[in-house]
């Protein structure tokens, strides 16, 4: 056989072992996601129920440590609560600026994502937020007193009102929009008469999109800059944007409250880095900013009530019958 056929027939080999471990591959995958379904059509049963003859057998492998769906309830609420207080990090912490004292509890929120939080990242990891608690809730839930003006500010403020982390994807040729979209300083300090009323501390949040499809911007690479944009600004574009670092409008916000700091209207400055991505936080020890401390929060997520089951026929509350399938959206 000459080398000419063997490398004909090698090229046919390898083209059909391709073919063979898509396709298996593909259906397993079909097979694996729709067996009931499969099987009910088919009229395959898998799986029988017999009663046991020594009915003093338990067969209850993994008890319960609770009596009624309340109590699991509440141990759950429990449990989130403390994943996320001990899942966040203490990154800076200035003269003990953390804790705040118990009589320095009347604080500002700053920041478009102090209203417009991240919960949760992209993809997969998205959840149902309809339900969940606002910053400035969650404060006054652990007895601070948040100022009301400022927050109604930003509730407005056209730039909250169309803020959005990301949309549109990988896909080729899709453009994606991660406007950052920060209220500009000049805004922001036209309520700066309540600065000083609320001046225990200036609480900042910063958010940047993290999860499954959308973790950073892609373009082709003339219009990179504009995927970071700061929809405020004049030119629309941020030249050598980088999405992970802070957007000027940011910078001058953190600039300002270092100026109402000076000035004896704040006390503190406390930044929250509200992401599950990478953000470049070198700004954090910049001393033209005077930030007194930091915490890494992630995304916090949400707690939620159970609800009937989606995909199963069982109701979820029925204490004993848990759903085989739950999903949060």
């Amino acid at each position: 056989m000459n080398s000419k056929v063997k490398k004909q027939l090698q090229r046919a080999a390898v083209a059909v072992s391709s073919f063979l471990l898509a396709f298996s591959a593909t259906a397993y995958v079909i097979c694996n996601e729709n067996a009931y379904q499969i099987n009910g059509f088919l009229g395959i049963q898998t799986s029988e129920i017999h009663e046991a003859e020594n009915t003093d057998v338990d067969t209850e492998y993994y008890k319960s440590k609770y009596n009624s769906v309340k109590a699991v309830k509440e141990a759950g609420l429990a449990a989130v609560e403390e994943v996320e207080a001990e899942g966040a990090v203490l990154l800076k912490n200035e003269k003990n600026a953390l804790p705040l004292a118990s009589d320095s509890r009347k604080i500002s929120l700053f920041g478009t994502s102090s209203v417009n939080p991240l919960y949760a990242g992209t993809g997969s990891s998205g959840i149902d937020t309809s339900t969940a608690p606002t910053m400035k809730s969650s404060f006054e839930n652990a007895g601070f007193d948040v100022n009301d003006e400022l927050w109604d500010f930003y509730k407005s403020h056209p730039q909250t009102n169309k803020a959005t982390y990301v949309s549109g994807g990988y896909a080729a040729g899709a453009r994606g929009s991660f406007a950052i979209n920060e209220v500009p300083w000049d805004d922001v300090a036209t309520k700066s008469a309540t600065f000083s009323e609320y001046g225990d501390a200036a609480v900042v949040n910063f958010a940047r999109t993290a999860g499954e499809g959308a973790d950073m911007p892609s373009s082709s690479g003339k219009t990179q800059a504009d995927l970071y944009e700061d929809a405020e600004s004049k030119t629309g574009k941020i030249e050598n944007g980088n999405y992970l670092a802070l957007s000027e409008s940011e910078k001058q916000l953190l600039r300002g409250l270092k100026a109402e700091k000076d000035a004896g209207r704040i006390k503190k400055i406390i930044v929250l880095i509200n992401t599950a991505n990478a953000m470049q936080l070198g700004f954090l020890d910049d001393e033209q900013y005077g930030i007194d401390a930091a915490l890494w929060i992630g995304t916090p997520g949400q707690k939620r009530p159970e609800r009937r089951c989606r995909y199963y026929r069982r109701n979820c509350d029925t204490f004993g019958q848990p759903c085989r399938y739950i999903l949060y959206r």
